[in-house]
């Protein structure tokens, strides 16, 4: 038993040069734990000193992009946020944000419907060593080289009403690489979402369903069987907007996704969230 104690901070500052529709965007991160104390238990200090919550002085982003009314791309280190974000997303409340190296485009059309898609590579925080974190050491993050991470997302106000509808699927491609041992998830996400946002006086709404298959380990371990992946996820959200002070939201929310019962069946039945945010705190990022 132990207790520990930490005060986390995060700085960003961003900039960005245009001419045209050309632009050139940087950003910086620099996410610490300061002022920490641990007690009794010195193993604690995996729950501070970690890639979630520290990553000093690092180039979140770094990206060329071209852009009018119709038509946006951008290459280079980014942040992506898209859909309901239980996929992907740029994270508000966590300490650090997932990045990615590659080419995003977005095409927009003059029904308001939107398609987007993008092939990256995940940024890896470092340094990542408990050792490394506690001494404050700086070292550059680095392309995962050995993932790819793409998408087709499509958005569209087809059913009118503030309504919302999107069609997608994501692809995943990992692979082990020299140093770092994955889980070789081959995954196929496919899904819908309908989505009613709500402005005051209003109700709210909000459906998603998607299917995931593919072959996948349950560990990193060398000698870790593959395979078949097969997994769902269900979310239902019904509430209302009042247009009063505040504009406060009554929500009842509803998730259901698949786990894996039986680890010795030969399949892998538990869903992935890939580099999207977790329920908890979805409402606040």
């Amino acid at each position: 038993e132990g207790s520990v104690s930490s005060l986390n901070s995060r700085f960003l500052m961003d900039a960005t040069a245009s001419h045209g529709n050309w632009r050139l965007t940087g950003e910086l991160q620099d996410g610490r734990a300061s002022f920490v104390d641990i007690e009794d238990d010195s193993s604690a200090a995996e729950t501070v000193y970690r890639t979630a919550l520290v990553n000093q002085l690092e180039l979140l982003q770094a990206f060329v992009g071209y852009g009018d009314e119709d038509f946006d791309v951008k290459a280079g280190r980014q942040t992506i946020i898209l859909g309901s974000r239980r996929h992907v997303h740029r994270n508000g409340y966590r300490n650090t944000i997932n990045a990615f190296t590659g080419v995003r485009a977005k095409r927009m059309f003059e029904d308001g419907s939107v398609l987007n898609a993008f092939y990256v590579v995940p940024i890896r925080r470092l340094p990542n060593e408990v050792s490394e974190i506690e001494n404050d050491q700086v070292e550059f993050d680095t392309e995962q080289w050995g993932t790819r991470f793409s998408t087709l997302h499509y958005k569209t106000p087809l059913l009118g009403s503030g309504y919302s509808t999107e069609l997608y699927v994501y692809g995943l491609d990992e692979n082990d690489r020299e140093g770092t041992a994955t889980r070789d998830r081959q995954l196929i996400t496919v899904g819908a979402r309908i989505d009613h946002p709500a402005e005051p006086g209003e109700h709210v709404f909000e459906w998603e369903s998607c299917y995931q298959f593919g072959t996948s380990k349950l560990s990193t371990a060398a000698d870790a069987e593959e395979l078949d992946h097969s997994a769902f996820f269900h979310h239902l959200t019904l509430g209302y907007r009042f247009d009063s002070w505040g504009t406060p939201r009554a929500e009842l929310l509803f998730d259901y996704a698949s786990g894996d019962e039986d680890p010795d069946d030969g399949k892998n039945q538990r869903y992935d969230g890939l580099y999207g945010v977790p329920e908890i705190g979805r409402a606040h990022v």
